[in-house]
């Protein structure tokens, strides 16, 4: 099924969700790590190629793509990579550790919230 738009976080939420595929872009990134989701990424450009390697060689949550090439065995070296028991055990847990994280700095008191506040404030001052 092709559909033009889909609840992606939502989606990343389902339990049935075994790895997020994506490209290493920011947004994509985190809504993987708030739903409890390793990733395989294949990085395009800008940061993605920044935000890739941080997730995969300091969080611990994600695995690059060898070469920045999609083909079938490099995508299966992923997926044994990803879904070997260890492993995966290792990189849910690291998600759940910095999804804390995220959760704490975009409540009320949180660093996010803080520097929207001090955003808003030089925007409009």
């Amino acid at each position: 099924m092709v559909v033009s738009w889909a609840p992606q976080r939502e989606i990343l939420q389902h339990g049935s969700v075994g790895v997020f595929v994506n490209h290493g872009g920011y947004n994509s990134m985190w809504e993987s790590i708030l739903g409890g989701v390793p990733m395989i990424c294949r990085s395009v450009w800008a940061d993605n190629h920044i935000n890739a390697k941080v997730a995969e060689e300091v969080w611990g949550v994600a695995v690059r793509v060898e070469g920045r090439v999609i083909t079938k065995s490099g995508i299966v070296k992923c997926l044994e990579m990803v879904f070997e028991q260890e492993k995966a055990k290792k990189m849910r847990q690291a998600c759940n550790e910095l999804r804390q994280v995220l959760i704490e700095a975009d409540g009320p008191d949180g660093v996010a919230a803080k520097n929207r506040k001090t955003l808003l404030h030089l925007i409009s001052g």
